[in-house]
């Protein structure tokens, strides 16, 4: 096989993908419509590795349905038209880095998963060589996918990419209503959750990294903006404000209250201030209790956008639980966030999987059989990846 990358940057070169993508273009192809296979467990089989079993088998299908090896990116639809969108795109990349970090701590990484995230990246740079929109938040979800590649890899290209993102994302902060980014840069209009939890988000998860401590102030400038502008008095966050009057547009989308934890736990690790670790309980008991459906499962958001929403709370309630220290009461609060976990990947698994084994936006059911977006297919990844991490990292048990 001809090697794609070289050793000092581990990024693509043309030649070496056409070679490959000659040799896996039938493979792929005939994945995808390959209906999947009933995928049943072991009398002895633990939770741990009955979702771990589940989510390697949701990642594989994911990847052999929407992944083009030839244009080095993912499709738009199961059917295999059209292209996942630019945001889009850096949420099923990070699925995909989400089953690394699962094989690699349960002692195998996949090298082939770990081999894919420099191929996406290299198909996106290719199209976008600067990463970067009209959108602040587009470019803030990039940047944390690209900070994670960096943690995964240590290749040095996507740490620079994130700070290189950063530095476009923090130009959106001024001083109206009290502080804040804008959503837009060409219509500098409403100042919206979701650029200013991911980018509270990224500035911390950089402290972290590079240690700036001006990354950290503008962390927590961001985040208490955050906190006092939109965040209900019943702790749901809110999506935006309106610059030209300072109204508020309430709708609550999961995707924004999951940012806002994890922006709330990076900051509790930067820093060890409890109210940070208080902040995020409080967000994330609201989200359980106000917006989930009859069934205790995370509301349907639709799809489109919203298809992608709720893999991304869940990726952040999972830093959560990870963060919250071992006594009580945050003993009995991870129980709680993990057999929340367990019911949502469960009940997807049973539910919402059409006979491509490809999931819907309403993790209740019914599953969706004419074609299934990317994003919303890869927010059922999520959820199962990441949950199986989780009862993984905690030994949790029905």
């Amino acid at each position: 096989m001809v090697d794609m990358f070289s050793a000092a940057d581990g990024l693509y070169s043309a030649a070496g993908g056409a070679a490959l993508a000659g040799l896996l273009f039938l493979t792929v192809a005939a994945l995808a419509v390959a209906p999947v296979r009933a995928s049943t467990a072991t009398p002895m089989e633990s939770l741990a590795e009955t979702l771990n079993r589940r989510a390697d088998e949701a990642l594989e299908r994911m990847i052999a349905v929407y992944w083009d090896p030839v244009e080095l990116h993912f499709h738009k639809f199961s059917d295999r038209s059209g292209w996942t969108d630019f945001w889009w795109l850096a949420q099923v990349w990070d699925a995909v880095m989400d089953g690394v970090v699962r094989s690699r701590e349960r002692g195998q990484v996949n090298t082939e998963w770990l081999r894919l995230l420099d191929y996406v990246y290299s198909g996106q740079a290719a199209r976008t060589p600067t990463f970067t929109n009209q959108f602040y938040d587009d470019e803030a979800w990039w940047a944390l996918a690209s900070l994670r590649a960096y943690e995964i890899t240590g290749n040095r290209i996507y740490l620079h990419r994130a700070e290189a993102l950063w530095a476009d994302i923090r130009t959106g902060w001024s001083d109206e209503l009290g502080g804040g980014i804008y959503w837009r840069k060409d219509e500098r209009r409403t100042k919206n959750a979701c650029i200013n939890g991911p980018a509270a988000l990224l500035a911390a998860r950089l402290y972290a990294i590079e240690g700036r401590p001006e990354d950290l102030q503008m962390a927590e400038r961001i985040f208490a903006w955050l906190k006092a502008t939109l965040v209900s008095p019943w702790g749901l966050v809110w999506d935006n404000v309106a610059v030209v009057d300072g109204s508020i547009d309430k709708r609550t989308f999961t995707y924004n209250q999951g940012t806002f934890i994890g922006a709330a736990v990076a900051l509790y690790k930067a820093t060890g201030k409890a109210e940070y670790l208080a902040d995020a309980r409080r967000v994330a008991d609201a989200t359980l209790r106000y917006l989930v459906d009859e069934n205790g499962l995370l509301r349907n958001e639709g799809t489109g956008d919203g298809g992608g929403f709720k893999g991304i709370f869940v990726r952040y309630l999972v830093s959560l639980v990870d963060a919250l220290p071992t006594t009580d009461p945050y003993r009995s609060d991870r129980e709680r966030y993990l057999a929340f976990l367990v019911k949502n990947a469960s009940m997807a698994w049973e539910k919402a999987r059409n006979a491509q084994g490809l999931f819907a936006s309403n993790w209740a059911g019914p599953p969706r059989q004419e074609r299934v977006e990317s994003l919303t297919n890869a927010s059922g990844v999520m959820l199962l990846n990441l949950t199986a991490l989780a009862v993984w990292r905690h030994g949790y048990e029905l």
